[in-house]
């Protein structure tokens, strides 16, 4: 009796532990799928999550003056920008109230870094005083006819195509002469000059891929400061003969100035060379674009426009060809003049045959 009570007790253990196995490889079986699916995707969002940390990840801030700018800005006059202005402007405000602590140069030259250094300038306008000079006027001529609603789309669409061009081109490794490297290949490559652009400016350069000098060299300073970086100024050129003027950049590297031309760059290269990048003002005259009627653009009656005499770029002259390696922050570079390839250090700015 013994004997059959242990038999019948193992079969049962037997047959229960048999179907428990069972159903725990049905029920793996149908995970595993969900499993794997799950763990790919993670795979995929860690793979998509690296890529897109290498890349700065900025959102567009309609508010922020560049360094340069507040170089030149008192306190109060960045308070009016960024508190008065700014919000003015995205509200459509045609008279806008200056503080009685803004003397005349800080209304000046606030109002001037409007105009270089906010793509929301394509919308309200060049900005001018009333008569008594207490309230800064804009006509809004490209979007008096918009609804509120299609002009927030308008400002949202400026706002996602500069965060667009920035985190996709610029990696967070990037010193500030890979970083100008960088916008300057961008701007001079995939974008278009043209004088029948619907807009010239910035606006149309960032969002259109097509415009003039002035935008050129416009968009170069907001994306700058949008990435709170010194973004210099703009120069321009005019000419006393009837000639058309011209614009481009001057900005600083290591104490030095260089003039940046993304403009003829377009014109000349392609894009695909450094013939206008980091020149000085010898450099600069090509073209016949004479020192003597170099002005600040809009900045000439404020700040004395910089003087470029450095010359350890001259060689780019004679570039038109040229590779990024900014990861390693360097750029191989060919010269036409001897037809040699050549490695600039974008640390220290050395320039080496490449062997």
């Amino acid at each position: 009796m013994k004997h059959k009570f242990i038999v019948l007790l193992i079969l049962i253990i037997s047959i229960f532990t048999s179907t428990g196995c069972i159903a725990i490889k049905g029920v793996t079986s149908q995970l595993q799928p969900k499993i794997e699916e799950k763990i790919n995707s993670n795979n995929e969002d860690l793979s998509n999550n690296k890529n897109e940390s290498q890349y700065v990840q900025i959102k567009y801030n309609p508010y922020l003056l560049g360094k340069r700018a507040k170089l030149n800005l008192s306190k109060d006059a960045v308070k009016f920008y960024e508190e008065i202005l700014i919000p003015g402007v995205l509200k459509r405000d045609k008279k806008i109230p200056v503080p009685s602590t803004l003397n005349e140069y800080d209304k000046a030259i606030v109002t001037n870094y409007f105009q270089q250094n906010s793509p929301l300038e394509y919308f309200a306008g060049t900005p001018f005083f009333n008569v008594e000079g207490d309230c800064i006027m804009f006509d809004y001529a490209n979007c008096v006819n918009m609804t509120d609603e299609e002009y927030d789309k308008e400002v949202k669409k400026i706002s996602e195509s500069i965060e667009e061009v920035i985190n996709t081109n610029i990696k967070k490794n990037y010193n500030y002469m890979d970083t100008i490297l960088a916008l300057y290949k961008y701007l001079s490559f995939n974008t278009l000059y043209n004088k029948e652009a619907q807009s010239t400016n910035a606006y149309g350069i960032i969002v259109n891929d097509q415009g003039t000098c002035v935008g050129f060299a416009q968009s170069m300073q907001i994306l700058l400061t949008q990435l709170n970086l010194d973004e210099g100024y703009q120069v321009e050129w005019t000419s006393n003969d009837n000639r058309e003027g011209h614009a481009w950049n001057a900005l600083k590297l290591n104490n030095k100035w260089y003039y940046f031309d993304t403009t003829w760059e377009n014109s000349s290269t392609g894009g695909e060379g450094l013939q206008y990048f980091a020149m000085n003002m010898d450099r600069r005259a090509i073209g016949d674009l004479s020192s003597k009627q170099y002005t600040m653009s809009p900045l000439s009656l404020l700040i004395p426009v910089p003087k470029c005499y450095d010359n350890r770029f001259d060689i780019l002259e004679y570039c038109s060809q040229y590779e990024l390696n900014l990861d390693n922050h360097s750029i191989n570079f060919k010269s036409d003049l001897n037809n040699k390839w050549y490695i600039l250090n974008t640390e220290d700015y050395s320039i080496k045959e490449k062997i």
